[in-house]
C-alpha cells in the first residue's frame, strides 16, 4: 500500500492525482520519508499502526502518547521538520513569499492513463523563502508514471533569467525510515535551485505522465486549494473524455466551477475549470482539536459508478483460497479451541501479533493482496496482506470473513465510489443481526484484544466488499470497543519515620489507552521501560524513585493491560512537622478545562464512555493522626466526578472515580465541563491533614538513602527540632561522607544546639572536602562567632571574602568582628565596602559609625549615624546608635534620646505581655533593653551621676549579662571608690568575654595585686551564675528543661509555661509562678520582662533553677 496507514491508495502514478501546492508535495516528503535511527522513530512508527485519529478523537490518550514520545531515552527525532507556514498575513507584503500562479492542469483517458501538469510562479521575498525552494524534491512512482522537468527559470529584478542547469536535478531513491517496516519504490527528482536570491521570481513546471494504469478503464482524482500561503492566482483544470460518466464531489466550501459544477463540453472531451485566490497565510493552532472526521478534498472526481462495481474490481485483486499450508496451520492454530469465539481468537492473535506488519508499495501491490500461502511463509505484510491471510486461516475451519475498506480520518462518501476514500482494510465475521453485533478485527493493530477497533477506525462508514453469498455495501462501523473501557489505578504504600512513602502502584488499562499502550510497549527497548513508567506515572503525579517495574504481555489481551512497580518519594511527609499535610495521590488529567486552551475548537471529542477509577491506601507510623479531606461529588455536561475518602487508625484510604458518558461536549456546554474540572480538580488538590505526636530523635530506617536523610533532617530544622536534625545529619554523613551539603548542615543544626566545637568540626570536614566551597567559610564564621571565637570568626569571614569578594554581608559581618576586636581601621575598611554592595542594610552603617568612632572621626560617625536613622527608626538600630554614641562620650544628650525613646516603646509593647502571646521577637526586645539600659547608665556615668549610672547599669547586667556590661560597673565601682566591687565586675568582665580587651585586662592587674589571676576568674565566672539563681524546693527525677516566664517590677512571675525539655519537670510551673525573679528594674519602668529559666536535676534528684540570658532562649519552639 501506498500509505503507512495501509491503504488502498491511488499514488500519482495510478492516475494522475494532483497536490494543492508545490508546498504540499515538499511536506509530504519531508514528514514521511525523512531518516531517522532514533528509538522515537520506532515509537512513532508502531503508532502508526494505529489510525491517525486515534489520538485526535480522545484527548484523555494525549497523556499516555506524551509519554510514549517525550519520556523515551533517545536521541532526539531526527525527522526533518516540514516548513511551518509564514506568521499570518493581512497583506501579500507580509509573507515569505508570495505564489503568484499555482495551475493544475490534469487529462485522464478512458483506459486510466492521464497527465498532470503543474505550473508554478513564486515571487521570493526574504532568506526564509530562499531556504523553503531552494531544494526542491519532486516525487514520482517509476513503475506506473514518468516525471519531466518542464521548466525551471529564476527571474532576476534586472530582468536577466537564469536557468536551471543539468546537473541540478539529481534522481534518487527515496528511503523510509530505517527503522520502519515502510518498502516503497517512490522516487524523487531532487532540484537544487542554487542561483535563487530575495526578491527573485522562480518559475517550475512539471509533468507527471501515467504509463501503466492500476485499474484499467478506470480514473480518480482529487485536488485541495491552497490555503496555507499567499496564493494570487490558483487554477485547476480537469479534462474527461466526454462520453464517460464520471461521479464528482465539490465541497461547498470550496470555489465554484466557472460552469455551475457542469463543466464544458469541448469537442469529445469534457472540461471543468476553477479559478481562485487565497490572500491569507493559513496558520494552525497545535491546541485546537480537530473536527470529529478530516474534510474531504475540495473536488472528488471518480469513474466508477458506484460502490457495487468498485467492490467487484477489488475482489477480482483478492484470493482467500485455503491451500494445505494454510489449512494445516489453521488446524493447529485452533487445536485446542472449544467453539467459534474461541477459534476467532487463535487465528487472530496469531495474525495480529505474529504476521510483521510491513507497507509493500509495489505497482499492483499498492490495492492486490499478496497470496495468503506466500504471506504465511514470509511472515509479514500489510494490511490487506493480514486481512486476506486471516480470512483465509478462517475459511479453513469453517468461519466466514469478508474484508472492509475505510478511511480512519473519516467516513468514505455514500455516491463517490473512489480509491482515494479509503486508507485501510480490516475485516469482520458476519453473523444474523445488527452490524454492531459482528466481530470486527483489524490484525494491523498487533495488539488489539479479538474484537476492537482503534478510535479512529469506529463509527465511520465503511465499504463492506461482500462475496458469493453477500452483496457489497456501505455500513458503519461500531461506535465502541466490544467491552467496557475501564482504567484504574491503585497505590498501596506506607511511610516511614522520616516521611518517605514506599508504595506498589498498579496501572490497569482497558479501552483505547490500552491500545496505545500496548503498541508502545510491545516496540520498547527494555532498557527504556523505566523511562517510559515514569513518565508514565509523572502524568498521573506519581513523581518518585520507580523500581521493580513490570508489565502484562503486550500481545496477550484476553484481560486488561497491567503495569506494576515500586514507588519511593521523598519528602512525602514532613515527619518532624507538628501539623503537616500529604498529597492525595494519584492525580487526573482535564484537558482543555481553561478557556483559554479551548480558542477556536467546537466540540471536545471525549471517544467511547469509560469509568477511571482510582484506589489509594496509604500507611503512616505511630504517632501521627490523620484527617481525611472533604468528599466531592459532581456532575455536568456528561460526566460525573466523585471522591470518597476514610482514616482508620494509621492508615489513610482514598476512592476517587471519574465516569464518562458523553462522546464529546459541545461549545455550548463548556463552561459545565470547565465547572466539573474546577471541582474535581480542587478535590484532587486536597491534602490529607496530618499531626505529629512523636518527640525525640525518630528511628532511622537502615535502608534510607543519603538524599532521604538529609531530607528528613532539614524537615526536623525547619521545625526546630535541632537534637534530631543533628542525628539524622550525622547518619548522613555516615552514609555519605562526602556529600558536603549534610556537613554544612550537621554543623548548623549543632550550632543551635550551642554545641559549637562539633559545629566548626563538621563544616571543616566540608572544607576539607572542597577548600573553595562558596558558603563553607561563612558558615564556619558565623558557628565561631556565635562560639565567641571572635579572632578565628574574623579569619574564617576574611576567607569567605576572599573567594566571595563581593558578598555585601559576609564584609558586614568582617566588619563587625573587627569592631569587637578593636581592629577599627580594618572594621571600617571592610564596612565601607559592605556598604557600596548593599545599600539598604542600615546596621552595616550603624557599624560603620562605630568603628568612625574608635578611629576618631566623629563626623564620620555622625554622617553614618545620621544616614542609619534615615533609612530605618528600628528598636535595635536606635539602640546600637544610643550606645556607641554613650560609649564614646559624644553627642551625650542625643544617645540619651536615643535611649529613652526605644525604652518607652519597649515599655508599650510589654506592659500588657501574656505568656501565651510570648515570641522570640519579646526576648530580642529583652536583649535590647539590656543594651538600652547600659547606655543610658553611661551616660549618667559620662555626666558623673554614680547613683544613677550604678542603678542603669547593674539592672542591664542582671537582665543580659553581657561582658562590656560589667566592665562597665566595674568602672562605675571604681569611680566610687568601691574598689573590692570593682575588682569583682572587672574580673567577671574578663571571665565570660571570649576576647578580652586590652583595657579589661589592665584593670584587672591593677587591682588584682597580682593574686591567682586563674582561679580569680573561675570565681567570678561561678559569682556570675550564682546571681541568677532561683531556689526551688521540689525533687524530680534527672533531666533538663526549659521554661518561659513574664515577670514584672514586683520581681513576681505574671505566668510560666514550659517550653521544652523533660517532661517529668513541667510540674515545676507551679514552684516557678510563685518564686521571686533575681532582676533588677530602673524607677519608673512599668513594662514586663520576658525570662528564660533552665531547671537541670541531677541523679540524686536535686534541683537547681537559673534565669538565662535572653540571647539563650528561644520562645518559637
Amino acid at each position: 500500500m501506498a500509505s503507512r496507514r495501509c491503504a488502498p491508495s491511488a499514488s500519482r502514478g495510478e492516475s494522475p492525482a494532483a497536490s494543492a501546492a508545490f508546498r504540499k508535495e515538499r511536506r509530504f516528503m519531508r514528514r514521511h520519508y525523512a531518516h531517522s535511527t532514533s528509538a522515537r522513530t520506532v515509537l512513532r512508527s508502531m503508532l502508526n499502526c494505529l489510525p491517525s485519529g486515534e489520538t485526535r478523537r480522545v484527548p484523555f490518550l494525549r497523556r499516555t502518547l506524551l509519554v510514549c514520545i517525550v519520556f523515551v531515552s533517545a536521541p532526539a527525532y531526527a525527522q526533518t521538520p516540514p516548513p511551518a507556514p509564514a506568521a499570518a498575513a493581512s497583506a501579500a507584503t507580509e509573507a515569505a513569499y508570495t505564489i503568484e500562479l499555482q495551475q493544475t492542469r490534469v487529462r485522464l483517458e478512458t483506459d486510466g492513463t492521464g497527465r498532470r501538469e503543474l505550473t508554478l510562479r513564486v515571487n521570493v521575498a526574504d532568506e526564509q523563502a530562499v531556504r523553503e525552494w531552494g531544494q526542491l524534491p519532486l516525487v514520482y512512482q517509476p513503475e506506473t508514471e514518468d516525471l519531466e522537468l518542464k521548466e525551471v527559470e529564476i527571474h532576476k529584478p534586472d530582468g536577466t533569467i537564469v536557468k536551471s542547469a543539468a546537473g541540478a536535478v539529481q534522481d534518487l531513491a527515496v528511503r523510509a525510515f530505517e527503522q520502519s517496516p515502510l518498502f516503497l519504490d517512490v522516487r524523487q527528482k531532487q532540484l537544487t535551485v542554487s542561483a535563487l536570491r530575495p526578491g527573485d521570481v522562480l518559475l517550475l513546471g512539471a509533468v507527471w505522465t501515467t504509463k501503466h494504469p492500476v485499474a484499467a478503464g478506470h480514473f480518480w482524482f482529487e485536488h485541495s486549494f491552497n490555503k496555507y500561503a499567499i496564493v494570487r492566482d490558483e487554477r485547476l483544470e480537469i479534462d474527461v473524455p466526454a462520453a464517460r460518466a464520471v461521479a464528482m464531489s465539490i465541497d461547498a466550501d470550496a470555489p465554484a466551477e466557472a460552469n455551475a459544477g457542469r463543466g464544458v463540453v469541448e469537442g469529445d472531451r469534457r472540461i471543468y475549470r476553477w479559478k481562485t485566490s487565497n490572500m491569507k497565510v493559513g496558520t494552525s493552532d497545535p491546541k485546537q482539536v480537530p473536527q470529529e472526521e478530516a474534510p474531504a478534498a475540495d473536488v472528488r472526481l471518480s469513474s466508477f459508478h458506484d460502490w457495487a462495481e468498485f467492490a467487484r474490481w477489488f475482489r477480482g485483486l483478492v484470493s482467500m483460497v485455503a491451500n494445505p499450508e494454510i489449512r494445516a496451520k489453521a488446524m493447529e492454530l485452533t487445536s485446542g479451541a472449544k467453539d467459534e469465539p474461541a477459534r476467532i481468537d487463535a487465528i487472530y492473535s496469531y495474525v495480529a501479533s505474529q504476521i510483521r506488519y510491513v507497507s509493500l508499495s509495489f505497482g499492483l501491490g499498492r490495492f492486490a493482496p499478496h497470496p495468503p500461502a506466500e504471506v504465511l511463509k514470509n511472515q509479514y505484510g500489510d494490511c490487506k496482506d493480514k486481512v486476506i491471510l486471516l480470512g483465509s486461516l478462517l475459511a479453513a475451519v469453517g468461519i466466514e470473513s469478508v474484508p472492509v475498506l475505510l478511511n480512519n480520518s473519516r467516513s468514505i462518501s455514500d455516491t463517490l465510489a473512489s480509491p482515494l476514500e479509503m486508507n485501510h482494510m480490516i475485516a469482520v465475521v458476519p453473523r444474523s443481526g445488527d452490524v454492531a453485533t459482528w466481530t470486527w478485527l483489524d490484525p494491523t493493530l498487533e495488539v488489539a484484544p479479538v474484537g476492537m477497533l482503534a478510535a479512529a477506525t469506529r463509527d465511520k462508514r465503511a465499504l463492506f466488499l461482500g462475496g458469493a453469498s453477500r452483496p457489497s455495501a456501505v455500513l458503519q462501523t461500531p461506535m465502541d470497543p466490544p467491552f467496557p473501557s475501564n482504567d484504574r489505578i491503585d497505590v498501596k504504600g506506607k511511610v516511614n519515620g522520616i516521611g518517605v512513602l514506599t508504595a506498589h502502584v498498579t496501572f490497569a488499562f482497558r479501552g483505547d489507552i490500552e491500545l496505545v499502550t500496548r503498541t508502545v510497549l510491545r516496540a520498547l527497548p527494555r532498557e527504556s521501560l523505566k523511562e517510559f513508567a515514569t513518565g508514565l506515572a509523572s502524568a498521573e503525579g506519581l513523581t518518585g524513585d520507580l523500581s521493580n517495574i513490570t508489565t502484562s504481555e503486550p500481545t496477550v489481551t484476553a484481560s486488561p493491560l497491567q503495569i506494576d512497580f515500586d514507588l519511593q518519594v521523598r519528602k512525602y511527609m514532613n515527619w518532624a512537622a507538628a501539623t503537616s499535610e500529604m498529597s492525595t495521590i494519584p492525580k487526573l488529567p482535564f484537558p482543555f478545562a481553561k478557556e483559554e486552551e479551548r480558542q477556536g475548537m467546537q466540540r471536545i471529542e471525549l471517544g467511547s464512555p469509560k469509568t477511571v477509577r482510582l484506589h489509594t491506601e496509604i500507611e503512616v507510623p505511630a504517632g501521627y493522626t490523620l484527617r481525611a479531606p472533604l468528599e466531592v461529588r459532581a456532575s455536568n455536561a456528561g460526566l460525573t466526578y466523585e471522591s470518597s475518602y476514610a482514616v482508620d487508625g494509621q492508615r489513610f484510604v482514598a476512592d476517587r472515580e471519574l465516569v464518562t458518558t458523553a462522546r464529546e461536549i459541545p461549545a455550548a456546554r463548556f463552561g459545565e465541563y470547565s465547572a466539573l474540572a474546577a471541582a474535581a480538580l480542587a478535590d484532587l488538590a486536597q491534602q490529607i491533614t496530618v499531626t505529629g505526636r512523636v518527640k525525640g530523635i525518630p528511628a532511622i530506617p537502615t535502608d534510607a538513602t543519603a538524599r532521604e536523610l538529609y531530607d528528613a533532617a532539614f524537615d526536623a530544622y525547619k521545625a526546630k527540632r535541632y537534637d534530631a536534625a543533628a542525628a539524622i545529619w550525622k547518619r548522613n554523613t555516615e552514609i555519605a561522607p562526602k556529600m558536603g551539603d549534610a556537613w554544612i548542615s550537621l554543623g548548623l543544626a549543632y550550632d543551635k544546639l550551642h554545641r559549637y566545637d562539633e559545629a566548626a568540626a563538621a563544616i571543616r570536614n566540608q572544607i576539607d572536602l572542597d577548600p573553595y566551597n562558596k558558603r563553607a567559610y561563612g558558615d564556619l564564621g558565623h558557628v565561631l562567632k556565635r562560639a565567641g571565637k571572635r579572632s578565628e570568626a574574623a579569619a574564617a569571614y576574611a576567607k569567605h571574602v576572599d573567594l566571595n569578594p563581593i558578598d555585601g554581608n559576609a564584609l558586614k559581618e568582617l566588619g563587625e568582628l573587627y569592631n569587637d576586636l578593636n581592629r577599627y581601621t580594618d572594621a571600617v575598611a571592610s564596612l565601607e565596602k559592605a556598604s557600596r554592595l548593599a545599600k539598604a542594610d542600615a546596621w552595616i552603617f550603624a557599624e560603620l559609625g562605630s568603628a568612625y568612632l574608635h578611629v576618631k572621626e566623629p563626623e564620620k560617625a555622625r554622617s553614618a549615624f545620621a544616614r542609619v536613622l534615615e533609612m530605618s527608626s528600628t528598636i535595635a538600630l536606635r539602640t546600637k546608635v544610643a550606645w556607641q554614641l554613650a560609649e564614646a562620650g559624644v553627642d551625650l544628650e542625643r544617645a540619651a534620646d536615643l535611649a529613652s525613646a526605644a525604652e518607652k516603646e519597649i515599655v508599650e509593647q510589654t506592659r500588657r505581655l501574656e505568656i501565651a502571646s510570648l515570641k522570640d521577637r519579646h526576648l530580642d526586645l529583652m536583649e535590647r533593653l539590656a543594651w538600652i539600659w547600659d547606655a543610658i547608665g553611661w551616660v549618667h556615668f559620662q555626666k558623673g551621676r554614680l547613683a544613677d549610672a550604678e542603678h542603669y547599669v547593674h539592672a542591664a547586667w542582671m537582665l543580659g549579662g553581657e561582658a562590656d556590661v560589667a566592665f562597665h560597673l566595674g568602672q562605675i565601682y571604681e569611680k566610687g571608690n568601691r574598689l573590692a566591687d570593682a575588682l569583682s565586675f572587672y574580673l567577671t568582665a574578663q571571665a565570660i568575654s571570649p576576647d578580652p580587651t586590652a583595657d579589661m585586662i589592665a584593670h584587672v592587674k591593677h587591682l588584682s595585686g597580682g593574686g591567682d589571676l586563674t582561679r580569680m576568674l573561675e570565681s567570678a565566672r561561678q559569682l556570675a551564675l550564682s546571681e541568677r539563681v532561683i531556689p526551688v524546693k521540689k525533687k524530680a527525677p534527672a533531666g533538663t528543661a526549659e521554661f518561659l516566664a513574664i515577670v514584672g517590677s514586683d520581681h513576681l512571675a505574671r505566668d510560666v509555661r514550659f517550653s521544652s525539655g523533660s517532661d517529668a519537670l513541667r510540674s515545676f510551673e507551679g514552684e516557678l509562678r510563685q518564686a521571686g525573679y533575681p532582676c533588677d528594674f530602673p524607677e519608673a519602668f512599668d513594662g514586663r520582662l520576658a525570662l528564660g529559666i533552665r531547671i537541670m536535676c541531677d541523679a540524686k534528684q536535686q534541683c537547681h533553677a537559673g534565669v538565662l540570658y535572653p540571647r539563650q532562649v528561644e520562645a518559637d519552639k
